[in-house]
């Protein structure tokens, strides 16, 4: 992803409404090849059972 494609997701985020204008938003991003992303994949896919939806359970 270039450079304004990420600016322009961070600021339609930004611009994204939340539950009655309360919540606080918090962006990471993370480029390059960094081994965080294969973590954040790895729990993404344990919380999902390896593609399957997410159970609200998993969140606990």
């Amino acid at each position: 992803m270039i450079k304004t494609e990420l600016e322009t997701v961070i600021k339609a985020g930004l611009m994204a409404p939340t539950g009655i204008n309360r919540q606080e938003i918090h962006f990471t991003v993370v480029k390059g090849d960094n081994p965080v992303l294969a973590e954040l994949d790895a729990e993404k896919r344990r919380l999902r059972g390896h593609g399957g939806r997410q159970k609200d359970s998993d969140l606990c």
